[in-house]
């Protein structure tokens, strides 16, 4: 047991030996190796160093290397994406798509409700006067035998204590312009007559102008009377023949 653990403890104390022995001719192995390495990038005027030597004397504010020392201000610029070489290969434009599946149409809406009617609108202006009529032919200005006329006479009986009347029409359509009336009784002298009417007067209620002439009288102390009547009318074309 004690012999096993002597024969270990003399190995590893040989093992650590070599391992020293052998560390220096190790790092510069690896010394020249990275000479040999850094050296097949270029020469130093690439290198960018954090101190200024002769051949990096240029320490860089911005771009890339800030704060490292280079050999030209060159390296010290931003560059744009714009400014590669590959841009042309990047922003070309693919083919166009296949166009998608047409829409489904929608549905047709419901008719909306009748709406309720507005406010009557403002009373419009007035419109614009029409044309003068033609001036109508001259009308009559002198009453004459040739525009006037007499009808025929009329008469009515009136009986003592009684009242009658007549009227005198003149023609359709024409108009009256004046009357005349005479009574006649067995008793001159003591017959009393009395006037009720005396006038123009339309003959029919369907006439709008006065187309007779009327009186009416009452009688006493007369046995009996008979009452005369005619009238002037003005005669409208058609002229009476």
């Amino acid at each position: 047991m004690h012999k096993s653990v002597r024969i270990f403890t003399f190995g590893l104390l040989t093992s650590s030996l070599v391992m020293l022995a052998i560390m220096p001719f190790l790092n510069n192995s690896n010394n020249a190796a990275m000479a040999q390495e850094y050296n097949s990038y270029g020469d130093s005027s690439n290198y960018y160093s954090q101190y200024p030597t002769d051949d990096n004397k240029y320490q860089c504010r911005t771009g890339p290397f800030e704060g490292f020392f280079v050999s030209s201000v060159e390296f010290c610029k931003h560059l744009k994406f714009d400014d590669r070489k590959d841009h042309a290969r990047d922003s070309k434009i693919g083919p166009q798509g296949p166009p998608g599946p047409p829409g489904v149409n929608g549905s047709t809406g419901a008719t909306g409700a009748t709406g309720a009617t507005g406010p009557e609108g403002p009373q419009g202006l007035q419109g614009i006067p029409g044309l003068t009529g033609a001036t109508g032919p001259a009308g009559i200005t002198t009453l004459n035998s040739t525009n006037t006329y007499f009808t025929n006479t009329t008469f009515a009986i009136v009986p003592n204590g009684q009242i009658n009347g007549t009227v005198a029409t003149c023609d359709n359509g024409d108009a009256v312009l004046n009357g005349v009336y005479q009574v006649l009784t067995d008793q001159p002298v003591d017959s009393k007559i009395n006037v009720i009417f005396e006038g123009a007067t339309r003959s029919s209620s369907s006439s709008d102008v006065a187309d007779g002439y009327g009186v009416f009288i009452a009688l006493s102390n007369s046995t009996v009377a008979i009452l005369f009547s005619a009238a002037e009318c003005f005669d409208n074309p058609p002229l009476r023949l």
